[in-house]
């Protein structure tokens, strides 16, 4: 009981010193003139779609864990999720909130590498989605940025990166150097980690069904996500 309480005084302490950092870092003065002069209906509409866009991206996961028999209760997994969100607002990079919530699912089923497989392929299908998006957006739109070379580049840059790992993802020659290289020593226990993960990953293509359907949800997300970025640059007087 005595650690119980240990435990919450010092996710209390943590929470407020991280809620402590991020009001530090905001200016206070043009965030209350924004939050003073903005429509509460758009907030509160953004607000909504939000948790709308948070709660499909947690039915997306739940059905990537069911094709694994890891049969976690909904309750759970939005509140892992929100928590692994809570940290991508602090952290270097939004992996970081990954690690977290990966880390509260490996708690409640004991399955590590079925965990961070779900997380991987759920992330997989969200960028997916958004480089698909943003291919679109720079078709469709080429003349508003063919005067910002760097916009064309940087996004052809990120989508050769993003296709290029996937192939070395579902190359098996590749997988075996890399195997390879690890073998044996120090890092056998990293090629171990590593061969249950990519063994997990192979297995969704058994689900190919799930798998569409997890793409097409990833859709929906992103472009709720969109929108919820237009409404609050509508809020800012940005748009």
């Amino acid at each position: 009981m005595k650690k119980k309480w240990l435990s919450l005084l010092a996710k209390i302490i943590v929470s407020g010193l991280i809620l402590t950092i991020l009001f530090y870092k905001t200016d206070v003065n043009k965030f209350y003139t924004i939050i003073k002069g903005a429509d509460m209906l758009i907030f509160l509409l953004a607000f909504c779609l939000f948790i709308i866009a948070q709660t499909i991206s947690t039915y997306r996961w739940k059905m990537l864990l069911h094709t694994e028999r890891m049969n976690i209760h909904f309750y759970n997994l939005i509140a892992y999720y929100f928590i692994g969100m809570f940290f991508n607002l602090f952290m270097p990079t939004l992996v970081g909130g990954d690690v977290v919530r990966g880390y509260y699912l490996y708690k409640k089923s004991n399955k590590g590498s079925e965990s961070v497989a779900s997380i991987f392929v759920e992330r997989l299908s969200g960028f997916f989605a958004l480089m698909v998006i943003g291919l679109l957006s720079l078709i469709i739109g080429y003349s508003y940025i063919n005067d910002k070379p760097i916009i064309v580049i940087l996004l052809a840059a990120i989508t050769s990166v993003f296709f290029a790992s996937l192939l070395l993802i579902a190359n098996k020659g590749v997988r075996d150097k890399v195997n390879e290289l690890i073998k044996g020593g120090r890092f056998e226990w990293v090629r171990q980690k590593l061969k249950g993960i990519s063994e997990s990953i192979k297995r969704y293509r058994n689900h190919k069904e799930v798998v569409m359907r997890v793409t097409l949800l990833s859709f929906l997300v992103q472009v709720i996500g969109i929108f919820i970025l237009w409404l609050l640059l509508h809020l800012a007087g940005s748009v």
